[in-house]
């Protein structure tokens, strides 16, 4: 989620046989140059955000420079608030028919803060890598990593990435999964997917 303009999307769907890939992007300039990005690719684009439950949310740009790849979402007071749909991440995942997440990618400017505090994390259950970066200015990391930690992950930090790898699944592939994450996104994490 915070899918950008698609180029890890474009990545994992040259790099993997037949994957499965959704990618969720809530600004509409961003969502035109990701769906053009991935036109020819096996790539679901969804116009929106995700949060804790299927809504509509504001979008809103008062966060760091303001600029595309800064927007933030947030439950919307005001009638003259950029509206956008919003969908759970249990939604998106049911939606598309997966069993299991193999990735998931988080780059959602402080909703992880608003995911991470719901009481129902099912989906972390059956997530096999997470890579979120988590936004400390709504100081939420500690309740996070404890959250990922109730749920079996082990975290590595990159930067201002964190990956997270579910131990109650193969060790083998996750390292694989950390490896490939590590080299991919040790540079600009702005362009991000919501990966399966």
């Amino acid at each position: 989620a915070g899918g950008n303009i698609g180029l890890p999307s474009l990545y994992f769907s040259t790099h993997f046989p037949n994957p499965a890939i959704v990618s969720i992007e809530p600004d509409n300039e961003n969502f035109g140059l990701l769906t053009e990005n991935v036109r020819q690719r096996n790539v679901t684009c969804i116009w929106g955000a995700v949060w804790t439950r299927n809504c509509q949310l504001a979008l809103v740009s008062d966060f760091r420079d303001q600029l595309s790849w800064s927007r933030r979402v947030e439950e919307a007071d005001s009638p003259l608030a950029r509206i956008i749909p919003a969908y759970s991440l249990m939604h998106i995942k049911e939606q598309n028919n997966f069993a299991c997440i193999d990735i998931l990618k988080l780059d959602i400017e402080g909703a992880e803060k608003e995911i991470f505090s719901q009481l129902n994390l099912d989906f972390l259950a059956q997530t096999k890598c997470l890579a979120i970066e988590i936004h400390d200015e709504f100081n939420c990391r500690d309740s996070i990593c404890q959250r990922l930690a109730e749920y079996g992950f082990s975290l590595i930090e990159s930067g201002e990435l964190t990956i997270v790898i579910n131990r109650n699944f193969l060790l083998y592939a996750h390292r694989r999964l950390a490896s490939v994450l590590l080299t991919l996104f040790r540079g600009d994490t702005r362009a991000t997917s919501f990966l399966m």
